[in-house]
């Protein structure tokens, strides 16, 4: 069954996906393949919202969102005057290390990539959606734990099928919202250029 995402969603996706290329591209260079895309682009939004400070998490699992990633911060000119009206003032650097503040449009990148992770479920399985977010996060042997039903496993090779599973689901849900259509759209993820 098709059901294909509205013009905005269909672009907002395309972006994320041209990112993941550029990821792939910088890793792997000139053999950079969608599959490469598609896991790094997982493993970066992990990456960023696990990183994302206390209050934002907290805004994002009760559902609400922050409005300080919009138009309502300072601009580039206004910071920049402030750090050198507190230079000129000889005032101490703020304590402590600086905080990552991601922009809106990293969160939200990452909050849609990790929800690409649903078609991972099947029925009430949700094995291989967690072994992907653990393997993902660096943990090789907690994800084949998690992924194996038997307990026992070559590493390597788990890791490998988890992989392929996961971009294999992905790519087939992406291909039902009719963002990967066929062979053309996998031209476009593997080369980075519009067919």
């Amino acid at each position: 069954m098709r059901s294909p995402l509205s013009p905005e969603n269909r672009d907002r996706t395309l972006r994320w996906l041209a990112h993941g290329i550029e990821l792939a591209q910088g890793r792997h260079g000139a053999k950079a393949t969608h599959r490469q895309a598609i896991w790094l682009l997982l493993t970066e939004a992990l990456d960023l919202l696990d990183r994302i400070p206390d209050q934002e998490k907290r805004w994002l699992y009760s559902g609400t969102r922050s409005g300080g990633w919009g138009g309502v911060g300072l601009t580039r000119a206004e910071m920049e005057e402030i750090e050198r009206l507190r230079v000129l003032s000889s005032m101490l650097s703020p304590a402590g290390r600086a905080g990552y503040m991601p922009q809106r449009d990293e969160v939200d990148r990452s909050l849609g990539v990790v929800e690409w992770l649903r078609w991972c479920s099947v029925g009430e399985d949700h094995s291989l959606q967690k072994a992907a977010v653990l393997l993902a996060r660096g943990s090789e042997d907690a994800a084949v734990r998690a992924w194996s039903k038997s307990g026992r496993s070559r590493i390597r090779q788990a890791v490998y099928e988890i992989r392929t599973q996961v971009v294999g689901r992905i790519l087939s849900g992406l291909k039902a919202g009719g963002i990967v259509p066929d062979e053309c759209a996998l031209r476009f993820v593997d080369t980075g250029e519009a067919v």
